[in-house]
């Protein structure tokens, strides 16, 4: 059964979990809330 507490981001420091995660480290994330780059994918 799948715990939604182990899920990457939902842990005490949120989102920024997924911004320190390796798969996501060559995104500028200042660059892309500034909607100055396109996103690297959309879901």
């Amino acid at each position: 059964m799948k715990n939604p507490h182990y899920r990457l981001g939902s842990g005490p420091n949120g989102s920024n979990e997924i911004k320190r995660h390796p798969f996501f480290q060559t995104i500028d994330w200042d660059r892309l809330y500034a909607r100055q780059i396109s996103p690297p994918f959309k879901p």
